[in-house]
């Protein structure tokens, strides 16, 4: 029911106007669909977040100068790539275990590049064991690759610490220990991961 007083429109104005009304709907869902404007958002609020995807995207700490000074170029690019298999563990602590370990594989050492450790136990960059077991250290996280190639071994690296704590930050300390059960390792190799990620963060 139209109200009184409201202005009367005759049905030839009506069926006039009726075709312009239809190119302005159109118009508008054109508009819409390029995304011109958008006819289902409300008003803006200031709290928008990006997507996830972009929001996780470089949230790992960059390198430090003393990171990019002393780690090998394709040392410090596997560590971060390692790192990102496992949410939670920062690339800086694989780091901070590939120099105590073996000075990031360049170490002289018996067991770095061929053998066994001094101790007749350990081998490669990241000195998994190859003796204990069965199956050792090195058959449980190396999936079949070679202990004294880096690009096997700080992969795995990166799955035993997260199989042991690492996942989600849950217990760092505690996987760093179950790599080798020294607290005093334990520090010196979160003292090296601060060192190593910019801005000194974990």
């Amino acid at each position: 029911m139209i109200p009184r007083g409201y202005p009367q429109v005759s049905v030839r104005t009506k069926i006039g106007l009726a075709p312009w009304f239809a190119l302005a709907v159109i118009g508008f869902g054109v508009l819409s669909d390029h995304g011109v404007i958008d006819l289902h958002a409300g008003p803006p609020t200031g709290t928008s977040r990006p997507p996830a995807a972009v929001r996780g995207a470089g949230s790992a700490p960059p390198p430090s100068g003393a990171a990019r000074a002393e780690i090998p170029a394709d040392y410090l690019a596997l560590y971060r790539a390692a790192a990102t298999s496992c949410p939670g563990l920062p690339w800086g602590v694989l780091a901070g275990i590939g120099k105590v370990e073996t000075n990031h594989g360049r170490s002289p050492a018996p067991g770095v590049r061929s053998g066994v450790n001094a101790f007749g136990c350990c081998a490669g960059p990241m000195q998994f064991n190859i003796r204990n077991g069965p199956p050792s250290t090195w058959d449980h996280y190396g999936r079949g690759g070679d202990v004294y190639d880096p690009a096997d071994a700080i992969p795995a690296a990166a799955r035993m610490l997260c199989a042991n704590g690492a996942r989600g930050g849950r217990d760092l300390r505690g996987a760093v220990y179950a790599y080798n059960h020294a607290w005093s390792y334990v520090a010196q190799v979160l003292t090296l991961a601060r060192a190593y990620q910019a801005g000194g963060g974990r």
